[in-house]
């Protein structure tokens, strides 16, 4: 019986390689030959008829037909190919001499003596002169006839080998025809493409070192390290992958992938890569000028968390305020900070307590908490005339410019008052005043909107990605302890912390933030290009501010992975807890705001990312021909306006979803339509891709927001 072999390329491909000495072979009959091979489970059977009779072979002359095969594959590819003397007489000759398999022969023959040692039977195959193949058996065409050239092109050599070896193992059936008879008179359509072997691969390998040498004349030889599959959309346009441990012209180890047949020929070219794409930065100095990489430096400026926490300490109206806690200086204004946001949040208490009943309602949660003394209002006015305004009124002015607040009997009276629900004792006396204050504060505030309060802050370690040691606090002890705490871990030792947005806009009442695309392709003159497609990530659990829990708050993928989905949830939420921005306006419409999306969101966004790659334009050593990807994380406000969280360099395209496997490709293959496709046809498809703006060439570069607010000094 025969041994079916099935799906098993690669399993075959090795054994063709391996086999290269088998060309020798006997006169010895043999009805039965078994073949050890270590990678099966089992053995395979090969069966060889031998009529008794040997037919003696034609030695064939060189063809005339072969000649002008190579002729007119030079002339089709514009250049001159030289045929080697020695041609292939077998498959396995040819395939002999490709890199990796006189290494695999040498293993073969110890596996065959191990074998014997063991009482395994060796391999023997039956001796016979090598038939030389009549190359004029094969009907000539003539270049560039469309068959021979699809056939060239689309060429598999492992599919190939693998369908005739399967097709002569199989034991689905026992048929003589599918017994290979290496003496038989008539060849069936199989033996007779399997004969034909050796020439087909010739060609192609002339075929592909034809082309090798068109994309070297053409600069189209690109080197990719973890490419994030664009070697696809590269081998469309006619580049040729070389494959080396370095892009260096001189690499030892190069190679070159036949996109076609999958092998990776070692060809003696010296080349330089005219793009490279790698998930690491390199210097420019080990590049050269006219090499296109996916790379620019000193990008840390926008792309880290401490990068933006000073690059954009003054954009009050798209970042939440942010400081860095390794600083004393930094130190200094978040309590500054903490102490303010909790005074507007007591004034912002007396008013909705002494407003209309629905508003007073929502500030009483607690009627069993002691009452707070009155005294907490004043300290709130004090705490609001020395960081924000000038005045409140004279009578109050008086009261409290000789007062001399305790901080911590302020905080404790803050947290009763907003954490736990306590009344404060006679608010209504102070409820004008307060109105007064809370509209000042409002006009130079503008992050008032996004608070409800409680002071919420995010604490983030500056080097590390991921959702990593990322926590929510609302006290701000706490956060003193925690910082103290995980000091030992970082030697760095540098934190941020930034304002947590506690009125988002909610899908069914659960978070989302959103991974946003762009493309940078200059900075001199700034050059942006906005992508339209993009997704949002959602969290798992239902929002709640009284649970500062990571399942609630943090919407990065590595960090919700760690949980299951709450089973209360709405059922119109999706598993994976991804949708695209289609998606997200299918939402909006039906919430009946349908026009946010292209009048508020959109173009918030586009400006949003204009404005801060402005901000870091001459912090980033320029670069002509570089670009890069980068990936920025976006939350909205209750009113829909997105305020902007982080920006991600290398954004991680490595675990696709159904929505976000199909952004990933295109924008990929969108990306080299820019970087490409632009430079031959500047009016050709981009894609998802939208040019946001453009300076012009030798402009001047201003670095300022035209509508952002300058933050409040104290007074």
């Amino acid at each position: 019986m025969f041994t079916t072999v099935k799906n098993r390329s690669k399993i075959l491909w090795k054994y063709i390689c391996c086999c290269c000495l088998s060309s020798k072979k006997t006169t010895q009959k043999e009805p039965e030959v078994r073949i050890p091979l270590e990678d099966l489970t089992e053995p395979i059977s090969l069966e060889i008829e031998i009529p008794k009779e040997e037919k003696p072979k034609p030695v064939v002359e060189e063809s005339v037909e072969r000649t002008e095969v190579v002729e007119k594959v030079s002339k089709d590819l514009g250049q001159n190919i030289t045929e080697v003397d020695e041609k292939p007489n077998s498959v396995l000759d040819y395939v002999g001499d490709l890199p990796g398999c006189k290494e695999q022969q040498e293993a073969q023959k110890t596996c065959e003596s191990n074998d014997q040692v063991k009482g395994i039977e060796a391999v023997e195959m039956p001796e016979k002169p090598v038939e030389i193949i009549q190359e004029t058996n094969i009907p000539s065409a003539e270049y560039p006839d469309p068959a021979i050239m699809e056939r060239l092109a689309t060429m598999d050599i492992q599919e190939i080998i693998s369908y005739y070896l399967e097709d002569a193992f199989s034991k689905e059936t026992t048929d003589s025809k599918r017994i290979i008879d290496i003496n038989s008179d008539t060849d069936s359509d199989t033996d007779t493409q399997f004969r034909h072997m050796p020439l087909i691969l010739a060609e192609r390998h002339i075929y592909f070192k034809a082309q090798l040498e068109k994309a070297i004349r053409e600069k189209k030889i690109f080197w990719l390290l973890h490419s994030q599959h664009i070697d696809e959309s590269m081998r469309r346009r006619g580049w040729i992958q070389k494959i080396s441990f370095t892009f260096d012209a001189e690499a030892r180890d190069s190679r070159y992938l036949d996109p076609d047949s999958g092998l990776e020929l070692k060809l003696s070219y010296s080349v330089k890569p005219s793009l490279i794409w790698s998930y690491r930065h390199y210097p420019y100095s080990i590049v050269e000028q006219d090499q296109m990489m996916n790379s620019y430096t000193n990008t840390d400026c926008f792309t880290t968390k401490f990068g933006l926490c000073v690059n954009l300490k003054n954009a009050d109206t798209f970042f939440p305020r942010c400081y860095d806690l390794s600083d004393e200086t930094g130190r200094m204004l978040f309590t500054d900070d903490f102490m303010k946001t909790a005074a507007y949040s007591i004034i912002k208490w007396v008013v909705r307590r002494n407003s209309s009943p629905v508003q007073a309602e929502e500030t009483t949660r607690n009627g069993c908490v002691a009452p707070i003394s009155v005294n907490l209002i004043l300290m709130a006015f004090k705490v609001c005339k020395m960081f924000m305004i000038p005045s409140v009124n004279k009578d109050i002015d008086k009261k409290i410019e000789d007062m001399d607040p305790d901080w911590t009997e302020y905080l404790e009276g803050y947290y009763q008052l907003i954490h736990a629900g306590a009344e404060i004792k006679n608010s209504a006396t102070y409820a004008e005043p307060c109105r007064h204050v809370l509209d000042q504060i409002q006009a130079k505030l503008p992050q008032l909107d996004i608070d409800t309060g409680r002071n919420i802050w995010i604490l983030k370690p500056a080097a590390l990605s991921r959702g990593r040691f990322i926590i929510c606090i609302d006290h701000v002890d706490d956060i003193v302890k925690f910082v103290e705490s995980h000091d030992r871990v970082f030697a760095a030792k540098q934190w941020v912390i930034q304002k947590y947005i506690e009125r988002p806009f909610l899908i069914y009442n659960t978070k989302f933030d959103m991974r946003q695309f762009f493309l940078v392709t200059a900075w001199n003159p700034l050059t942006i290009w906005y992508y339209k497609e993009n997704y949002i990530r959602m969290s798992s659990q239902p929002f709640n501010l009284e649970n500062l829990d990571n399942s609630i708050h943090l919407c990065n993928r590595a960090v919700q992975m760690q949980f299951k989905n709450c089973p209360t949830r709405h059922p119109e939420l999706p598993e994976d807890n991804v949708w695209s921005n289609r998606k997200l306006q299918e939402y909006l419409c039906m919430i009946g705001a349908e026009n946010v999306w292209e009048d508020v969101m959109v173009p918030g966004i586009k400006k949003i990312i204009y404005q801060t790659m402005q901000v870091s334009q001459n912090k980033v050593t320029h670069r002509k021909n570089s670009f890069d990807i980068y990936g920025a994380d976006f939350m909205f406000s209750e009113n829909f306006n997105p305020w902007l969280i982080e920006i991600n360099s290398r954004p991680d395209m490595s675990s696709p979803t159904a929505v976000t496997g199909v952004i990933f490709e295109s924008i990929l293959e969108d990306t080299i339509k820019v970087i490409i496709d632009r430079k031959k046809d500047p009016n050709c498809d981009i894609g998802a891709y939208e040019l946001i703006q453009k300076q012009l060439e030798g402009g001047l570069v201003v670095q300022h927001f035209l509508d952002l607010p300058i933050r409040p000094k104290r007074h």
